[in-house]
């Protein structure tokens, strides 16, 4: 499946997509397409986040789990003190990495109002490799802060 057509679906909801990289960058994107990292990005497969455990925060507050969700693939924020009120849920959009030795996943952040545009940030855990198996573990910047609230922000543009 391309991105293109994975994205499809979220670009026609979101106003924040416009223009796309190839518009200003033509060079840079041809030369990016001619990359495996090109390839490397797409839908999550089905079974993917099967029997990853969750990941603690380093400040005990909680942990991050990745899985299956009745709506598709997803990240859960579970607190410490099993608090069901303030567990969070989020739909994971794709994937980037091969999966070789890890693979990082997008969510898709919405505004609090209705006509507020929508944001693809990295999500809090990436699959690692060991060997022939398969570990959540904490992203970069999660490992800086992994209680934080929110990853770096990817743009639509930028991935087009």
């Amino acid at each position: 499946m391309s991105l293109a057509l994975l994205l499809a679906p979220l670009a026609m909801q979101s106003p924040s997509v416009g223009a796309s990289c190839v518009d200003c960058h033509a060079e840079l994107v041809a030369s990016y397409r001619a990359t495996g990292m090109a390839r490397a990005l797409g839908a999550i497969e089905p079974g993917e986040l099967a029997g990853l455990a969750p990941v603690r925060a380093a400040d005990g507050a909680g942990a991050w789990q990745l899985g299956d969700g009745a709506h598709g693939p997803r990240i859960r924020w579970l607190p410490a003190h099993a608090d069901s009120a303030r567990v969070v849920e989020r739909a994971l959009a794709f994937a980037i990495g091969a999966g070789r030795l890890d693979r990082s996943y997008v969510e898709l952040r919405r505004g609090a109002r209705e006509d507020a545009p929508s944001y693809w940030h990295f999500a809090a855990l990436e699959r690692v490799a060991h060997g022939a198996s398969h570990a959540a573990a904490l992203a970069p910047w999660a490992s800086i802060d992994s209680s934080a609230a929110l990853g770096p922000a990817l743009t639509a543009e930028c991935l087009a």
